[in-house]
């Protein structure tokens, strides 16, 4: 087991994760901004490699259906079956354009604070859907990058907090994902996004779920340790890269920690 010595653990005020439920909306119009350019200035029979019988169009018609699923549950506070389809022969930049303002009109007039349900075990409020809905289209926003050959950066704190999610949001949910389990840790697992500061130590449990401690101590005992960018870490635990293509460092007790990392952790 590795001791890591004394580090600096203090984040930047303006990194605090996880935000604000108002600080949520302002990236949020501003990835849906992003992808409603490329989907109004691209190819959509561009090929993504998230899905290749999707092409460009498919994340289109996925994400816009996303859009207004999640408008619907924030509008009722109540669970809605299925995400909507465009019409046949519908103009997809409109209409995702049109969904990511349905999204935004019923997330202004909701309160973070009231009664709302989601598939999580995450407290039953609309502000889940303020941070599911960014980091929905900041991951689909980067699956669209691959149709236009530029990736965009991934704003540090949005990164951080999405990596944030996945560990404290969508690790206990892990059932839901899939028949085939992660394997569980034998061992604690430190996870240190290097530019944000952000650290996350995994804790083997009972359950197929770790326990998860935000910003741990500054002396820290763990078998495995991985470092990477937080927008890497986000691409990795979110399959879009292994942990070796993401350019992520894993010491101590390797096999454990990639195992556990490239295993599906995100629906």
């Amino acid at each position: 087991m590795q001791r890591h010595s004394p580090v600096d653990t203090t984040v930047d005020a303006s990194l605090r994760l996880p935000f604000a439920p108002a600080d949520y909306i302002q990236p949020l119009t501003d990835a849906m901004a992003g992808f409603a350019a490329i989907a109004a200035t691209t190819d959509l029979d561009a090929p993504i490699a998230l899905n290749k019988k999707w092409a460009l169009a498919g994340l289109v018609r996925h994400l816009g259906g996303i859009h207004r699923w999640a408008a619907a549950i924030v509008e009722t506070g109540k669970r809605v079956s299925g995400a909507p389809k465009p019409p046949l022969g519908a103009d997809l930049a409109r209409w995702y354009q049109e969904s990511a303002e349905a999204l935004s009109s019923a997330i202004a007039k909701s309160r973070p604070d009231s009664t709302c349900w989601n598939f999580t075990k995450d407290p039953r409020v609309t502000a889940f859907w303020y941070r599911r809905q960014l980091h929905e289209t900041i991951i689909h926003g980067r699956d669209a990058d691959a149709a236009t050959g530029t990736i965009r950066a991934i704003p540090l704190g949005v990164a951080a907090d999405g990596v944030d999610e996945v560990f404290t949001v969508m690790l206990p949910t892990v059932r839901r994902w899939g028949t085939k389990l992660p394997p569980r840790l034998t061992g604690p697992v430190l996870v240190h996004a290097t530019d944000s500061g952000h650290r996350w130590l995994l804790t083997p449990t009972d359950d197929v779920h770790p326990a998860v401690k935000r910003q741990p101590g500054a002396t820290v005992l763990a078998d495995a340790t991985v470092r990477a960018t937080a927008d890497s870490l986000l691409m990795a635990l979110w399959g879009r890269a292994t942990v070796a293509e993401a350019d992520v460092t894993v010491d101590g007790d390797v096999e454990m920690a990639r195992a556990f990392l490239d295993a599906r952790l995100t629906p």
